[in-house]
């Protein structure tokens, strides 16, 4: 019996090494792959832009905003994308100077922090085996886009990885009763807020929501916690408003407010139609099917889960909580885009992870009476019971579904990391064509003066060339998608705009092409086509304008 017993112990500890040796394969595979081919895959465009022309202008002139040829611009990328993004940049940019890839290198090591964190919340969660399944999902589903939207300078990615660090240390101060970590915690939430706005709503929804379960069901008498994690949460935010309010002074911090307000009236609300597109995107092939149906399956499976009056299943119960808001926002308020459904499809990853391990367990103690009773059923001795039916159908779906990830996985690397060329598809979360920013940057570089005003809306130029730059207001973007998804009145930037802001050159690309920001018939008047990069809709167009 002791023999056994040691035997069964050095089993259990001899694979926990194997375990934790693939683990560290895997994470180390995705380091690779995340700094990988940053200068070309995936393409720079305009909201990459920015963000990274703001950490230009701290640079080089030390104010927070981004420089134009009349001046400096405090609206966009400084309300869309904190300074937990552009200060690491900045000092990138200070150290090694300012380019796209050093950028790009700040986001690919958040990026992995965040891909770090998401495996010890597996680990934590549930076990290292649905933490490894579940970092294998976030990297290789169209869903999630982790190397689409990891890799260049977006929030996406960091906002998640402060997020997971909160519930770390919020897991922490529930084990541990430790006050101080509840408020650790919230300030790390707080900061997952300062990335990227969503998170107010969401972080606070859900503090909310727990504090009343946990009054009406799980009673686990953790209200001082959750109101220190829902105070420093709200504290970290209000420093970072309240900052904008003193450097940009009181009139200018009102009038952003209210270019926000008016953003967010053009992008959010009930809309019939933006429902049907995000369900149809949810159960698409662009987003992998949703992890193939497990996604949803995986929310059905995770409910029973959080319903124990346990310690765990109330901690189980933020993360399931955050997820459920956050898709019930994609669907039933905001514009239905593929970056918004990055953060609950991350997430997902882990219930998704535990109900493949749980399956899959269940299928390995069923398996030998379930090969006995296949065989006996293949040479016509007995019926398939019904205990032997259902493994069937668990080595079926296990089965499928393990090559489906395979194959999407391969498909996502070859795509979105390997790829130097770039193919144009039907849709895309950023352009192809990735060699023509670069032609496009030669040609500027070697033809037009630095001095000279350059007038686009291409803002990904402004973090490749030292050229002089004049942006439209990104209150446009209010316009366009008012125009584009409500059916409003629209007008592009024609005769009146340009004699304000008299341009020597103009460059039209794609988003300005495709969202009519500049009056066509108005170029072709006043402004001789001088060069062309890219084809179809994704090429750059360079004018030059008439003389007076």
């Amino acid at each position: 019996m002791i023999s056994i017993g040691k035997s069964a112990f050095t089993w259990l500890r001899h694979n926990e090494r194997w375990e934790k040796l693939l683990a560290f394969a895997i994470l180390m595979l995705a380091a690779f792959l995340l700094f990988y081919n940053l200068d070309l895959n995936p393409r720079p465009w305009q909201d990459e832009g920015a963000v990274t022309s703001i950490a230009k202008t701290l640079v080089q002139h030390g104010v927070y905003a981004t420089e134009t040829s009349d001046g400096y611009e405090s609206y966009g990328g400084v309300q869309s994308v904190g300074p937990t993004v552009v200060l690491p940049i900045a000092l990138a940019y200070r150290l090694w100077g300012v380019g796209l890839v050093q950028a790009r290198w700040v986001m690919a090591l958040y990026a992995f922090v965040t891909l770090v964190l998401l495996y010890h919340t597996g680990r934590t969660m549930f076990n290292r085996r649905v933490a490894i399944i579940a970092v294998i999902l976030v990297l290789g589903s169209q869903a999630v886009g982790y190397f689409i939207y990891g890799r260049p300078v977006f929030n996406e990615v960091p906002a998640l990885g402060f997020f997971l660090a909160g519930w770390l240390v919020w897991n922490q101060a529930v084990r541990r009763n430790r006050s101080l970590l509840a408020v650790l915690a919230g300030l790390l939430f707080g900061l997952a807020m300062v990335t990227k706005a969503y998170y107010v709503i969401m972080v606070s929804g859900t503090i909310v929501l727990l504090a009343l379960m946990d009054w009406v069901f799980y009673h686990q008498h953790r209200f001082k916690y959750l109101l220190f994690l829902g105070a420093g949460a709200l504290a970290c935010y209000g420093i970072w408003t309240g900052w904008q309010w003193l450097y940009f002074g009181a009139t200018e911090f009102a009038a952003n407010l209210e270019k926000l307000r008016q953003l967010a009236s053009a992008t959010t609300g009930i809309n019939l139609t933006w429902i049907g597109n995000a369900i149809k995107r949810l159960i698409g092939p662009d987003t992998s099917y949703f992890y193939f149906y497990w996604g949803f399956l995986s929310l059905l499976y995770a409910i029973p889960l959080c319903l124990r009056r346990t310690r765990e299943a109330f901690l189980l119960a933020l993360v399931l909580v955050l997820t459920l808001l956050w898709m019930a926002y994609y669907v039933f308020w905001s514009m239905p885009i593929y970056r918004y459904v990055f953060p609950f499809a991350a997430i997902m990853g882990l219930f998704v992870a535990k109900l493949v391990y749980d399956v899959a367990s269940g299928f390995v103690t069923t398996s030998r009476d379930f090969w006995s009773a296949l065989r006996r059923y293949i040479s016509g001795q007995a019926d398939l019971p019904p205990l032997a039916l259902v493994s069937l159908c668990a080595l079926v779906g296990l089965t499928s579904f393990t090559l489906l990830v395979g194959y999407e996985f391969q498909r996502t690397v070859r795509m979105d990391v390997l790829d130097t060329v770039g193919v144009e598809k039907h849709a895309v979360a950023t352009p192809p064509q990735l060699r023509v920013p670069q032609q496009v940057v030669d040609f500027l570089n070697e033809h037009i003066p630095c001095d000279e005003v350059i007038e686009t809306w291409e803002r990904e130029l402004g973090a490749l060339t030292d050229h002089t730059y004049h942006y439209p207001d990104q209150l446009m973007l209010a316009k366009i998608n008012n125009f584009v998804f409500h059916g409003g009145e629209y007008f592009s930037l024609g005769a009146d705009y340009f004699n304000s802001v008299r341009p020597s050159y103009v460059i039209d690309g794609w988003f300005a092409r495709g969202n009519f920001v500049y009056d066509a018939d108005f170029l072709k008047e006043n402004a001789q086509l001088i060069a062309s990069f890219g084809e179809g809709d994704w090429r750059y167009d360079i004018y030059q304008m008439n003389s007076p």
